[in-house]
């Protein structure tokens, strides 16, 4: 069986099964997560770069609608916002005030590369806690292999071993996956 995974979701799926313990050492595997903060504008305001990056705070910024005309209504332009968190030993209240900063830098980024964006956004939509991939880019999280040891799955994915980080390497594990079940399937048929 092949299957794209989030390391998280094999973890919940196999921890009734037999095997669970081949998945145990993946189980605490941290995810990155991110702001999303959208803003689409009634009319382009600027277009000073495609993409813009404050690396101190980790905030981003890709005017979508300048490499994609179809996602902004004509005339129009469509700001996202990233802002990459780093909250996971923080109380509620403290987390709640993280993000509340988080928005407040990402709007300050806007207003000094988009003046006016303000006065011509017609539409906001954040979404607070969006998972960008399964496993976090540190030491103590573990990328799970194509295929655990007596375990007759196959598994594929941004938490996955491959190549890249993000889609890449969920690509580049679904490529290998295909090409392990395609040898397997060949060497059925002789």
């Amino acid at each position: 069986m092949y299957w794209p995974c989030l390391v998280q979701q094999v973890g919940k799926l196999l921890e009734t099964t037999t095997w669970n313990q081949a998945i145990e050492p993946f189980k605490n595997n941290t995810a990155n997560e991110v702001l999303v903060y959208d803003i689409g504008l009634s009319k382009v305001v600027a277009r000073p770069f495609h993409y813009i990056s404050d690396m101190d705070n980790k905030l981003f910024i890709s005017d979508v609608s300048a490499t994609d005309h179809t996602v902004a209504p004509s005339g129009g332009q469509l700001l996202q916002g990233i802002a990459y968190l780093n909250d996971d030993t923080l109380s509620e209240d403290e987390k709640k005030q993280y993000l509340d900063s988080k928005v407040q830098k990402m709007e300050k980024l806007f207003d000094t590369y988009y003046p006016g964006w303000r006065d011509v956004t017609e539409v906001k939509r954040m979404s607070k806690k969006a998972m960008v991939s399964s496993v976090k880019n540190i030491v103590t999280n573990r990328l799970l292999p194509l295929q655990l040891p007596d375990v007759p799955l196959f598994f594929c994915g941004d938490g996955c071993e491959g190549k890249g980080e993000l889609a890449e390497r969920s690509f580049s594990s679904g490529r290998a996956v295909a090409k392990l079940l395609l040898s397997r399937t060949e060497s059925l048929a002789h």
